[in-house]
């Protein structure tokens, strides 16, 4: 879990970040809702704002660490 938080998920929010900054669109993959902005959704709120996950903690400092989110 350790690697997952301070390698893994961090690489992945510059690249979210980066996709999103050119897109300029209401969603993630376009102008209409899609199965992939429920998935990114469902992630975020099943794992990384869970208060009840057990790593909650890691999930906070990566977040912490990456501001933009």
């Amino acid at each position: 879990m350790d690697e997952i938080c301070d390698t893994h998920f961090p690489k992945w929010l510059e690249s979210f970040d980066k996709n999103l900054d050119l897109s300029y669109q209401a969603f993630i993959c376009g102008d209409t809702l899609t199965l992939y902005d429920f998935e990114i959704g469902g992630f975020f709120l099943n794992t990384v704002y869970n208060p009840n996950s057990p790593h909650k903690e890691k999930w906070e400092a990566a977040m912490k660490a990456h501001s933009t989110m």
